[in-house]
Protein backbone atom coordinates (compact mmCIF):
# COMPACT_ATOMS: atom_id res chain seq x y z
CA UNK A 1 0.00 0.00 0.00
CA UNK A 2 2.68 2.29 0.42
CA UNK A 3 4.59 1.97 -1.98
CA UNK A 4 1.72 2.59 -4.76
CA UNK A 5 0.85 5.96 -2.85
CA UNK A 6 5.02 6.56 -3.63
CA UNK A 7 4.08 5.74 -7.19
CA UNK A 8 0.72 7.56 -7.27
CA UNK A 9 2.97 10.81 -5.71
CA UNK A 10 5.70 10.50 -8.07
CA UNK A 11 3.77 10.06 -11.54
CA UNK A 12 1.40 13.22 -9.94
CA UNK A 13 4.52 15.21 -9.53
CA UNK A 14 6.23 13.78 -12.90
CA UNK A 15 2.98 15.48 -14.55
CA UNK A 16 2.78 18.75 -12.54
CA UNK A 17 6.18 19.88 -12.31
CA UNK A 18 6.26 20.49 -16.45
CA UNK A 19 2.85 22.46 -16.02
CA UNK A 20 4.12 24.44 -13.34
CA UNK A 21 7.22 25.84 -15.09
CA UNK A 22 5.10 26.24 -18.67
CA UNK A 23 2.92 28.92 -16.04
CA UNK A 24 6.20 30.20 -14.47
CA UNK A 25 7.61 30.84 -18.00
CA UNK A 26 4.71 32.29 -19.63
CA UNK A 27 3.76 34.68 -16.41
CA UNK A 28 7.71 36.00 -16.60
CA UNK A 29 6.81 36.52 -20.55
CA UNK A 30 3.83 38.90 -19.05
CA UNK A 31 5.63 40.40 -16.56
CA UNK A 32 8.84 41.07 -18.92
CA UNK A 33 5.95 42.81 -21.46
CA UNK A 34 4.19 44.48 -18.81
CA UNK A 35 7.14 46.25 -17.64
CA UNK A 36 8.24 47.50 -21.57
CA UNK A 37 4.44 48.53 -21.60
CA UNK A 38 4.88 50.87 -19.02
CA UNK A 39 8.34 52.16 -20.31
CA UNK A 40 6.43 52.84 -23.60
CA UNK A 41 3.39 54.39 -22.49
CA UNK A 42 4.90 57.18 -20.99
CA UNK A 43 7.17 57.83 -23.80
CA UNK A 44 4.30 57.98 -26.24
CA UNK A 45 2.68 60.76 -23.94
CA UNK A 46 6.12 62.55 -23.84
CA UNK A 47 6.08 62.48 -27.71
CA UNK A 48 2.72 63.49 -28.06
CA UNK A 49 4.00 66.60 -25.39
CA UNK A 50 6.77 67.90 -27.11
CA UNK A 51 4.36 68.34 -30.49
CA UNK A 52 1.55 69.92 -28.91
CA UNK A 53 4.45 72.27 -27.00
CA UNK A 54 5.72 73.04 -30.58
CA UNK A 55 2.14 74.14 -31.99
CA UNK A 56 1.71 75.93 -28.95
CA UNK A 57 4.95 77.77 -29.30
CA UNK A 58 4.81 78.58 -33.17
CA UNK A 59 1.16 80.28 -32.72
CA UNK A 60 2.35 82.66 -30.02
CA UNK A 61 5.09 83.58 -32.59
CA UNK A 62 7.78 82.35 -30.74
CA UNK A 63 10.07 79.47 -32.04
CA UNK A 64 12.14 77.81 -30.45
CA UNK A 65 13.74 74.67 -31.54
CA UNK A 66 15.76 72.53 -29.35
CA UNK A 67 17.77 69.32 -30.36
CA UNK A 68 17.51 67.88 -27.14
CA UNK A 69 14.81 67.46 -24.29
CA UNK A 70 15.00 65.44 -21.34
CA UNK A 71 12.57 64.74 -18.36
CA UNK A 72 12.20 62.62 -15.27
CA UNK A 73 8.82 60.56 -14.48
CA UNK A 74 8.14 58.82 -11.27
CA UNK A 75 5.63 56.02 -11.67
CA UNK A 76 7.35 54.50 -13.09
CA UNK A 77 10.84 55.56 -12.55
CA UNK A 78 12.43 56.56 -15.65
CA UNK A 79 14.12 59.04 -17.61
CA UNK A 80 12.66 60.27 -20.95
CA UNK A 81 14.95 61.78 -23.59
CA UNK A 82 13.99 63.34 -26.79
CA UNK A 83 16.18 63.32 -29.93
CA UNK A 84 15.91 65.41 -32.87
CA UNK A 85 18.18 64.46 -35.74
CA UNK A 86 18.27 64.47 -39.82
CA UNK A 87 18.41 61.91 -42.05
CA UNK A 88 21.24 59.93 -42.81
CA UNK A 89 23.10 59.53 -45.97
CA UNK A 90 21.88 56.00 -46.06
CA UNK A 91 18.31 56.92 -45.60
CA UNK A 92 15.96 55.09 -47.46
CA UNK A 93 14.24 58.27 -47.05
CA UNK A 94 16.80 60.56 -47.98
CA UNK A 95 14.94 61.49 -51.34
CA UNK A 96 12.00 63.36 -48.79
CA UNK A 97 13.63 66.62 -48.67
CA UNK A 98 12.71 68.60 -45.00
CA UNK A 99 12.14 65.14 -43.34
CA UNK A 100 13.26 65.10 -40.04
CA UNK A 101 13.74 62.02 -37.58
CA UNK A 102 12.25 62.06 -33.95
CA UNK A 103 13.20 60.07 -31.39
CA UNK A 104 11.82 59.31 -27.60
CA UNK A 105 13.74 57.32 -25.54
CA UNK A 106 13.07 56.01 -22.23
CA UNK A 107 15.58 54.58 -19.71
CA UNK A 108 14.03 52.75 -16.21
CA UNK A 109 16.04 53.32 -13.35
CA UNK A 110 15.52 49.04 -13.10
CA UNK A 111 17.14 48.67 -16.53
CA UNK A 112 14.96 48.63 -20.02
CA UNK A 113 15.45 50.85 -22.89
CA UNK A 114 12.55 51.48 -24.79
CA UNK A 115 12.74 53.59 -27.69
CA UNK A 116 9.88 55.64 -30.15
CA UNK A 117 10.95 56.98 -33.42
CA UNK A 118 8.87 59.19 -35.55
CA UNK A 119 9.05 61.30 -39.07
CA UNK A 120 8.13 64.84 -39.35
CA UNK A 121 7.45 66.28 -42.81
CA UNK A 122 8.09 69.94 -42.57
CA UNK A 123 6.99 71.61 -46.12
CA UNK A 124 6.81 74.94 -44.83
CA UNK A 125 10.87 75.32 -45.11
CA UNK A 126 10.11 74.66 -48.79
CA UNK A 127 7.49 77.25 -48.82
CA UNK A 128 9.41 79.83 -47.09
CA UNK A 129 12.75 79.80 -48.87
CA UNK A 130 10.80 79.92 -51.88
CA UNK A 131 8.96 83.51 -50.20
CA UNK A 132 12.96 84.78 -49.62
CA UNK A 133 14.19 83.91 -52.99
CA UNK A 134 11.50 86.23 -54.31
Amino acid sequence: MLMEVLVTIAIVGMTLVPLFMTQSNALRGVYRYAQRLRLIVPAKNFFVDIFSKKKEQSDDGEKKEVEIEEKEITDPAAKLTHKKRKLTENSAFKKIKDLEVHEVIVRGTRGGRESIIGWVYKPERKKKAEEEKR
